[in-house]
């Protein structure tokens, strides 16, 4: 399978798409044992997507800095937000699926 799929707008926001690229990485070799690996990428998952949202909403002025389209730069920040929130969720849930486990002594 596949993990990285390039856009290219990585070249113009290459820290946010390291950082995206490899927590995907991250959540893609994610097993049910490792939860308290998966808290670490619910913690991070939720952070990337709110800089990603603050990014989205400041696609105006980025625009005209980085000489992009505003709708287009909105939707691809908006796009890996909702992808680092559902990353976010599976992987809390993981950890809670984990750790109550651990807590029953399985």
């Amino acid at each position: 399978m596949k993990i990285i799929y390039e856009s290219s707008y990585d070249q113009y926001f290459p820290e946010e798409s390291a950082q995206y690229y490899n927590l995907l990485i991250k959540y893609a070799k994610l097993t049910d044992e490792n939860y308290l690996e998966a808290f670490q990428i619910a913690q991070e998952a939720l952070i990337l997507s709110d800089r990603f949202n603050t990014i989205a909403n400041d696609a105006a002025k980025i625009a005209s800095v980085k000489h992009g389209n505003k709708t287009d730069i909105k939707a691809f920040f908006y796009g890996r937000y909702r992808t680092l929130q559902l990353v976010h969720e599976h992987a809390r849930s993981c950890w809670k699926s984990g750790n109550d486990r651990m807590r029953q002594g399985m």
